[in-house]
């Protein structure tokens, strides 16, 4: 679902907004909270559900570095550097794969390219096939 599609102006976003406001309404703020968590994980999970579970692990792994960076105030430096190697790693896995992979085709005359949801298969057989 786009921001520009006729299901996210015409329902989505309508149905969402109305849940919203009508639990702050009546002084449910919490649950207008978990409502909107809900349709967030909605809309990410319309285009493609198989990365849902990776979005849940990201929030809950970042979750526990924010909880423990608040505990931790003192010695939270290697505990911040590791919150952002995870994420710019998981940024960088997933947006520049495909780049490098068609840079590395051009390179060596092969074809790498490969889904996400395979590329380890993919690696593992590149280093075992023949050349």
């Amino acid at each position: 679902m786009l921001f520009n599609s006729l299901e996210f102006l015409f329902l989505f976003l309508p149905g969402t907004l109305l849940a919203y406001f009508l639990l702050r309404r009546f002084h449910l703020h919490r649950l207008a909270l978990v409502a909107l968590i809900l349709a967030s994980l909605f809309f990410y999970a319309w285009w493609n559900p198989v990365y849902l579970p990776l979005l849940l692990f990201s929030v809950c792994v970042n979750y526990l570095v924010a909880w423990l960076l608040l505990r931790r105030w003192r010695r939270n430096l290697p505990l911040l550097v590791a919150g952002l190697i995870f994420n710019v790693g998981l940024l960088t896995y997933f947006k520049y794969t495909n780049f490098l992979l068609g840079n590395l085709d051009s390179a060596l005359g092969r074809t790498l390219r490969c889904t996400h949801e395979k590329y380890w298969k993919c690696l593992v057989g590149f280093a075992i096939r023949p050349a």
